[in-house]
């Protein structure tokens, strides 16, 4: 069986995942290893760290577990990406299984969610508190994403004071609607 934090988790958290292997008899087993990938493949999860046991990050070396015993092995993953992933656990042994349909589990779905950081900054070309009728004003007005994922639909609300007529306005990235006062980036 397998375990594992769920519900809805971010981008950058760790999750534990908490493999269980009984060997249900009647005899002992050896040769017993797990195949469990957290999914690299897909670059879903980055190994962090396991505990009780050796793992290299894709296979888990048991070797022999007597009749009735059972064998757990915790590890710690970061969540890489956003999205919804499944994972899967498989067990081999050396012998005769006569019940191969409990030596495969997949977990439910995990769903991550995008992580961002946005960051925004504005400045003036006016040094002074003073500016003359005539005088033009220009506004600088800067976006960071400081991750670690990807933001979407980024929109910023820029409302001119009344006092002030838009002569002219540059943008790196989309556009700016002087009706809806918003810098679709």
């Amino acid at each position: 069986t397998s375990n594992v934090t769920t519900g809805v988790v971010n981008v950058t958290d760790l999750v534990e995942f908490t493999i269980t292997v009984y060997n249900n008899g009647p005899c002992n087993a050896s040769g017993v290893y797990v195949l469990e990938a957290l999914d690299s493949h897909l670059g879903d999860y980055t190994y962090v760290a396991t505990t009780g046991t050796t793992y290299n990050g894709y296979t888990w070396s048991i070797g022999n577990l007597n009749a009735g015993a059972t064998a757990t092995l915790n590890i710690t993953a970061r969540v890489i990406k956003a999205g919804n992933f499944s994972n899967y656990v498989q067990i081999f042994a050396y012998g005769n299984d006569t019940n191969k349909s409990n030596n495969n589990y997949t977990l439910p779905n995990i769903t991550a969610i995008s992580v961002v950081d946005l960051e925004i900054s504005k400045e003036v070309n006016v040094t002074t508190n003073i500016v003359e009728f005539g005088d033009i004003i220009k506004f600088t007005i800067a976006v960071r994403n400081n991750g670690p994922c990807d933001a979407h639909d980024v929109n910023v609300t820029e409302v001119l004071n009344p006092h002030l007529k838009l002569i002219k306005n540059e943008t790196g990235n989309g556009y700016y609607s002087l009706t809806d006062c918003i810098w679709y980036i």
